[in-house]
């Protein structure tokens, strides 16, 4: 009889976990379409933050990387940006070494076509850590102001934008972070910029 009771109990107490987890997971802070760019060496916890924004987003690999992706950077056309609400690049080693000139990649001249397209299309685009640095390449921070991973703020001020010293950055339809410590920061901007 003793048995009994405790395989109750711990078949109850396992279906009270499985609902507590349920009902105090996150939902998705939006419902609408985000497309997020990634390269090799991307910081995990700013994709994390990002996915988070909605359920409803394609990761676009702009290399070859160790994860799975929906769609390769060659294989985007200019025009397939207006499928979605927002843009949004992560940042990471990888984006750095780019960014500064150690790693020479064909691929970034088509990120700065996406984002030059998105900008057109008036799509909410976003960038953190070192990624606020390719909007810059772009040119669409010129005049506006931006943040990013400290040691890069001479890439914003080159190409015309405005440094401030601040986690999180909404500068009319671009939204800029300095590093993963803000990533949840920089993904509840854009939800709130994008709207249910």
């Amino acid at each position: 009889m003793r048995k009994e009771y405790f395989i109750i109990l711990v078949a109850a107490l396992a279906i009270i976990a499985i609902l507590a987890f349920y009902t105090t997971s996150e939902k998705p802070l939006t419902d609408k379409r985000v497309a997020i760019i990634i390269f090799d060496r991307y910081n995990p916890i700013e994709l994390e933050a990002a996915e988070k924004i909605s359920e409803n987003y394609t990761i676009i690999a702009a290399d070859r990387i160790n994860r799975d992706y929906d769609i390769y950077i060659e294989d985007m056309n200019l025009k397939d940006i207006g499928q979605y609400d927002a843009l949004i690049l992560i940042g990471g080693s990888g984006v750095y070494d780019r960014v500064t000139g150690k790693i020479d990649d064909p691929n970034m001249e088509k990120v700065i076509e996406l984002v030059k397209e998105a900008n057109r299309q008036g799509k909410i685009i976003g960038g953190i850590c070192a990624a606020p640095a390719i909007l810059a390449k772009a040119g669409i921070l010129n005049g506006k102001e931006a943040t990013i991973y400290p040691g890069l703020e001479y890439i914003l001020t080159e190409n015309g934008a405005k440094y401030v010293k601040r986690d999180v950055v909404v500068s009319g339809n671009i939204i800029t972070a300095k590093n993963p410590n803000v990533a949840d920061e920089f993904a509840k901007a854009i939800a709130e910029k994008l709207g249910r």
